[in-house]
């Protein structure tokens, strides 16, 4: 299950960086193992608002017209480099509140999994989950 779906960006620079990125957080939260720690749900939560943030500023830069006397693609590499930095040292801090939020719904889905994953096993093995008797011995 593809819990970030490929998208199709325009070729260019700084799309490199925001795919890698992408690339990496799919493989974290997809990788099987034991149950993600809260640092590794954080760190992947701060890494999707980075890209966030880098796509927000990608967008802003572009609206200011530019003047053709120092356009490069040395320059267009340098920008693109700074906006991914600045959208880091953003995302590092409080951001703009997105990562709070994607760390809780992660939280959220990997405790689900978890869950299903025990049930799945208590299943399998053959047990009967425990039944909660009432007070007069009927089962509720």
């Amino acid at each position: 299950m593809d819990i970030i779906p490929s998208a199709k960006i325009n070729p260019g620079i700084s799309n490199t960086i925001a795919d890698r990125k992408i690339e990496d957080i799919r493989m974290k939260l997809q990788t099987p193992g034991a149950k993600k720690t809260g640092d590794e749900l954080m760190k992947v939560a701060r890494d999707f608002e980075s890209i966030l943030l880098y796509k927000m500023l990608e967008s802003m830069r572009k609206t200011v017209p530019k003047s053709g006397l120092i356009d490069s693609f040395s320059l267009d590499t340098f920008q693109s480099m700074m906006d991914q930095e600045i959208a880091n040292e953003m995302a590092k801090k409080k951001g703009v509140g997105l990562a709070q939020m994607v760390y809780r719904q992660l939280t959220r889905l990997d405790d689900q999994l978890e869950k299903r994953k025990a049930a799945r096993t208590d299943a399998g093995s053959g047990q009967n989950p425990p039944v909660d008797m009432g007070a007069n011995g009927e089962s509720k």
